[in-house]
């Protein structure tokens, strides 16, 4: 079965050497999963595209919220840190909106497969 992976931004440098632009067809097994296909690629297991985990960077030694976005051509950065921003408050009230996001996706996919 031939399978297209598209790896934008930051996540391009897992794509085998000598592909351009931002994405390839593969060659898979029927049944083969997304996992065992990001695994075939070298892309890491732990890698934190949603930044569940956060990170902090000390700025006059007061620790601020280290957010990293993802830049590619023809993304609307305004967005994209209004996105940031709008998490960031959430956060401070107690919501935490990826987990509730995964949360919710993880339930329509165990409902789709029942």
């Amino acid at each position: 079965m031939k399978v297209e992976v598209c790896l934008f931004a930051t996540l391009g440098r897992y794509l085998p050497a000598g592909v351009s632009g931002d994405r390839v067809t593969l060659e898979v097994p029927d049944r083969t999963t997304v996992g065992q296909i990001m695994a075939s690629l070298r892309v890491p297991e732990d890698l934190d595209r949603l930044q569940v985990n956060a990170t902090f960077q000390e700025v006059l030694a007061v620790p601020v919220r280290k957010v990293t976005i993802p830049v590619a051509a023809g993304r609307n950065l305004a967005v994209l840190v209004e996105a940031a921003v709008r998490n960031f408050v959430l956060n401070q009230r107690g919501i935490d909106s990826t987990k509730e996001f995964i949360e919710r996706q993880q339930k329509l996919m165990d409902e789709g497969q029942s």
